[in-house]
């Protein structure tokens, strides 16, 4: 087909779409039924987007000034292997296996401003990632690397994801905490907090503690 002709073919359709529009507007009444068909479809797509927001937000946990978000519990089943078992306040328990020397959580919070703050809405956290690294270098580059997903909605709508990456927070602030890598030790547990401070996690065996101090 030639560019003449293809032009031509566009501009008989631009001609046929142009009448059909003229003879629309020439209807009594017309923009009142646009405006009609316009306010429903954007109510249906208000009414989709707060739809998936809620399911997404419903996977978050409300937070107290200082909360243990999860403990966590390691058993070593290899060399640089281990399986870490995390355990919510909820009652929820689930596995993961880790490699490599030590290990991190990265936790999602929405703190509310304005007049949401004035409601009483509470902070509210996710646990987002939890993740192993190497001690050395030359193993952090070569080796394999683990990393898990603790939690999420089913929808692939992401409200923290859209609040942090546009910059505008004047009602929510959308933030990023990690624990700082902790030792990944046979028989260890830890407590993982959420505060104003951050992301902490704390030895609560023997095992924990001494992995900590030989770590440090």
């Amino acid at each position: 087909m030639t560019y003449p002709l293809f032009a031509g073919g566009l501009g008989l359709i631009a001609l046929i779409l142009l009448l059909l529009g003229l003879r629309i507007m020439l209807r009594r009444g017309w923009f009142l039924t646009w405006l009609k068909g316009t306010l429903a479809v954007g109510m249906v797509l208000v009414a989709a987007g707060l739809a998936l927001a809620a399911t997404d937000l419903y996977s978050y946990h409300s937070l107290a000034k200082q909360s243990e978000i999860a403990t966590l519990s390691v058993e070593q089943i290899d060399q640089q292997r281990y399986r870490v078992s995390v355990f919510l306040p909820q009652g929820e328990a689930q596995d993961y296996e880790l490699l490599g020397d030590l290990w991190q959580m990265d936790v999602r919070v929405l703190r509310w401003k304005g007049p949401f703050a004035s409601l009483g809405l509470q902070p509210g956290y996710r646990l987002d990632r939890l993740s192993g690294r190497y001690l050395r270098l030359e193993d952090e580059r070569d080796r394999e690397r683990s990393l898990h997903q603790l939690s999420g909605s089913n929808t692939g709508f992401d409200v923290w994801r859209l609040l942090h990456a546009s910059g505008k927070q004047n009602w929510v602030e959308a933030s990023y905490g990690a624990a700082t890598y902790m030792p990944l030790r046979d028989g260890a547990r830890f407590s993982i907090q959420l505060s104003s401070l951050g992301v902490m996690a704390r030895p609560l065996n023997r095992e924990a503690q001494e992995a900590v101090e030989r770590w440090d």
